[in-house]
């Protein structure tokens, strides 16, 4: 078993920023039970019982394509020592790239079609992978978790610079969350 350090009693963060995305009713795919009930039950413990500064919510039909990738230009804007978490209680879908070896994972937006190919997933879902580059590339801030509630949501799971989270490191992440 991976031992963790104990985390310090409050980390320094200048803001806790959360953003929770969910959809119950697709317009082409099934409906999630509990997408959106999910999405506004986070956003409220991260703001009542995690002491977060800020907590956005965006449910179902506010959940496009445009309005993911503008509330990730938004974040461009934090500070380094802002704590960014970001969730989402939806629809993943998996592709086979063309080399037919390597897959991707993307979150399925709510007008998103059910047939999702190579040849328009980018038109219509966000990649799971250019979330974590835009985070990586251009939001300044050092702590940016993605917590995801869909399926393949596994496609997400590396830390800044590409490479795979430890299960020591996802413990990590998890207890410095619920500090105050």
């Amino acid at each position: 078993m991976t031992k963790v350090a104990p985390a310090p009693a409050r980390l320094c963060y200048r803001r806790k920023i959360s953003v929770h995305f969910g959809v119950t009713k697709y317009l082409h795919w099934d409906e999630l039970p509990n997408g959106a009930s999910d999405a506004s039950a986070l956003a409220e413990r991260f703001e009542n019982a995690l002491h977060f500064d800020e907590a956005h919510v965006f449910l179902n039909g506010e959940v496009t394509q445009a309005r993911i990738k503008q509330v990730f230009r938004d974040l461009i804007d934090c500070h380094e020592r802002d704590l960014i978490v970001v969730t989402w209680s939806g629809h993943g879908v998996p592709l086979t790239l063309a080399d037919g070896k390597r897959r991707k994972g993307f979150l399925v937006p709510v007008d998103a079609p059910k047939n999702i190919s190579l040849k328009n997933a980018t038109q219509f879902c966000v990649g799971m992978e250019e979330i974590v580059k835009i985070a990586a590339d251009y939001i300044k801030s050092r702590h940016v978790v993605f917590l995801l509630d869909c399926c393949f949501s596994g496609f997400i799971a590396v830390k800044r610079g590409g490479a795979d989270m430890s299960d020591g490191m996802k413990q990590s992440v998890m207890t410095h969350l619920s500090l105050p």
